[in-house]
């Protein structure tokens, strides 16, 4: 838990829309924006805790986290509705662990623990649960089960952490210890480890992506993920990494269109790239190639169009024509046919 200093309370208070404090008349511009920053940081900071809190079921962490973010904003940058749902969660979901702790204490002190302990999760406070769990902690079982998964923890703390199958065993083992006893100095500074090694796995990952190496940096994004579950980060290059790799799709069936002289599908298929990503130079010169290529096959479409329309293929002299729209809008020759056409194909229906 970070301890938030007096003077970023009075800065929060001034910069916030309830305004009412003010800043020392002694403090220069440099010393105001500082606090500023220290403000904005300590907010943002709240936020990412307050969701992380919530995906891991520390509903009563959550909520000081949201309560404290729309103190220091002096508004309900987290909707108060949102807030009083967790509330209600942790109440809740307290109730249910407790509850199942209490069954559990004479048949399996192992499972009444970890009952105790999912309980102070949602809420510390509930009740007389933190008494039993306790309790429960100088029970001889139990004192050799910790002691077991410490050195576990405390030997994988010693090791290099740089792969990932590394990561892994060494996330496993703090869960395994975690699950009993959340407090744990060993679970906090092995969270701290997790934390660091967070921003170090995401460097890379976003290196990678940066550098087009998107294969890398899809496998590390999604590992990351399953270490760190609703790593918020990890999901938006994921989603970027989907659109990008869409969009490649696209444009290998444009350009595969365009190589079999089907110019109207490249056409179509690099218009797509263009929607996703407006930048993209093959989707731009595919579009511009196909399209010219086009054009040049209209005589040669209005040929095959009035050929239907004289054998009376309505339908098919149809479509040509509204094919040579889409390029050539003021196609007189195509926009005379299709009027001709709908006309004698609503006469057909009325006779039906």
């Amino acid at each position: 838990m970070r301890w938030f200093q007096p003077v970023i309370l009075v800065s929060a208070l001034s910069f916030s829309g309830c305004s009412l404090m003010f800043f020392p008349s002694t403090y220069t511009p440099e010393q105001k924006r500082s606090v500023y920053t220290s403000v904005q940081d300590e907010i943002s900071y709240r936020i990412e805790q307050g969701e992380l809190h919530y995906a891991q079921g520390y509903y009563a962490a959550a909520v000081e986290d949201f309560e404290k973010v729309n103190f220091y904003e002096g508004r309900a940058v987290i909707p108060l509705n949102r807030i009083k749902r967790i509330a209600e969660k942790a109440e809740e979901r307290s109730r249910f662990y407790y509850d199942r702790g209490m069954k559990a204490l004479e048949s399996d002190k192992k499972q009444a623990l970890i009952e105790f302990n999912r309980m102070m999760r949602s809420d510390p406070k509930y009740k007389d649960g933190r008494v039993y769990y306790e309790r429960l902690k100088k029970e001889k079982e139990i004192i050799l089960v910790l002691s077991s998964l410490e050195a576990d923890l405390n030997e994988k703390l010693k090791k290099n952490l740089q792969s990932t199958s590394a990561l892994k065993s060494f996330n496993q083992s703090l869960e395994a210890l975690a699950q009993y006893d959340d407090s744990n100095p060993l679970v906090i500074k092995a969270q701290e480890v997790l934390a660091n090694q967070r921003k170090i796995q995401l460097a890379k990952a976003i290196a990678l992506f940066e550098n087009q190496k998107y294969e890398e940096a899809s496998e590390r994004l999604v590992f990351i993920q399953q270490i760190y579950p609703n790593e918020p980060t990890a999901q938006r290059y994921l989603d970027q990494l989907a659109a990008k790799q869409e969009v490649q799709k696209r444009v290998k069936l444009a350009r595969n269109a365009l190589e079999q002289k089907e110019y109207r599908s490249a056409m179509k298929y690099a218009s797509k790239v263009l929607e996703m990503e407006s930048s993209n130079k093959e989707g731009q010169a595919i579009l511009e190639t196909a399209t010219k290529k086009y054009e040049q096959t209209i005589p040669e479409l209005i040929a095959k169009g009035i050929g239907y329309y004289k054998k009376q293929e309505l339908q098919n002299a149809l479509e040509v024509f509204q094919s040579i729209l889409e390029v050539d809008s003021n196609n007189s020759t195509s926009i005379i046919y299709i009027k001709k056409i709908k006309r004698q194909l609503e006469t057909i229906k009325s006779l039906k």
